[in-house]
């Protein structure tokens, strides 16, 4: 085992589950403390140290934007077992490294806090198809400065070589799949809120001073825009996921909008929900308002749907 590697405690929603976590880590003599748990949020406030989470059924999306806040709390980001495909999405988009099998979750164990510098992997001795893999996740094949060394270990697994000491991985498989996990983990930054453009500010001015009438909604913003008023908070989200993630972060209930220059709310009423009370209905407005969106216009540009 490397000099200084943390032990992890691993909060594990299903016992079985906890006992093969622990059967794996064994076998790669990797110092793991698994934890059944039937509330894996509340004891993640209360671990101290590396902890990971595993578990057996999907956590909701509200679950997951809670673990999101908690594990930002001067934590370190946090290993994520899932086991649906759909989770992993949404867990990797809110910064956690995330897999679907117990193999690569080890794996991203024994890999800890990636080195500046990433990964280097000596590709010559290993087959063509690991070579591919790895290669496609980031790893490189001769070592810089700032970069961690992965050498063949015993039988077909990879080890972490540094001062003098190695700690098993896995097999080069699931080495790779753990890197794209490291590699994902970084949320792409939120979009900036929709612009408003072709809009002239100056006749905004003129026309918030003239006679009263009804303004559109991006004349309406730019008119406001000088004066600082405040809006209510939005985001433009191009994936379902991304929309039901966001709506949770904001607060139910929220506004969901098709985000289309060639479709806009005010003339198709249709393409706009208000008051959506969960992420699971945001997920249904998403594909509804598209689907409605591509039978109108099927040529129409869409860039999502904006939550607020």
């Amino acid at each position: 085992m490397l000099a200084g590697m943390r032990p992890w405690t691993v909060l594990c929603d299903d016992a079985e589950l906890a006992v093969e976590i622990a059967r794996g880590a064994a076998a790669l003599g990797l110092p793991v403390d698994p934890r059944p748990s039937a509330n894996l949020v509340a004891e993640l406030a209360r671990a101290e140290g590396a902890v990971a989470l595993a578990y057996v059924l999907p956590p909701g999306d509200e679950e997951l934007v809670a673990l999101a806040a908690a594990a930002r709390a001067e934590r370190p980001p946090l290993a994520l077992l899932v086991a649906e495909a759909g989770t992993l999405a949404l867990a990797r988009e809110l910064g956690f490294p995330a897999v679907l099998e117990v193999e690569p979750f080890l794996a991203l164990m024994a890999l800890g806090e990636p080195p500046e510098g990433g990964f280097a992997v000596p590709l010559r001795p290993l087959s063509p198809a690991d070579r591919r893999r790895l290669t496609a996740a980031g790893a490189r094949g001769e070592a810089r400065p700032g970069e961690a060394r992965l050498e063949p270990g015993d039988g077909s697994r990879l080890q972490r070589v540094g001062s003098g000491a190695t700690q098993p991985v896995g097999s080069a498989r699931d080495v790779a799949e753990a890197l794209v996990a490291l590699r994902d983990r970084e949320r792409a930054p939120r979009p900036a809120l929709p612009r408003v453009e072709g809009v002239d500010r100056g006749a905004t001015r003129d026309v918030l001073l003239g006679p009263r009438r009804a303004l559109s909604d991006p004349t309406s913003k730019a008119a406001l825009a000088p004066y600082d008023v405040p809006f209510p908070a939005e985001e433009l989200c191009a994936s379902a996921s991304r929309a039901a993630a966001e709506a949770t972060r904001l607060g139910f209930p929220v506004r969901v909008a098709l985000a289309s220059p060639a479709l806009r709310g005010w003339d198709h009423p249709e393409l706009v929900e208000a008051r959506v009370e969960s992420a699971a209905r945001v997920r249904d407005v998403y594909r509804q308002l598209h689907a409605l969106a591509a039978a109108r216009a099927p040529d129409a540009p869409l860039l999502g749907v904006t939550v607020s």
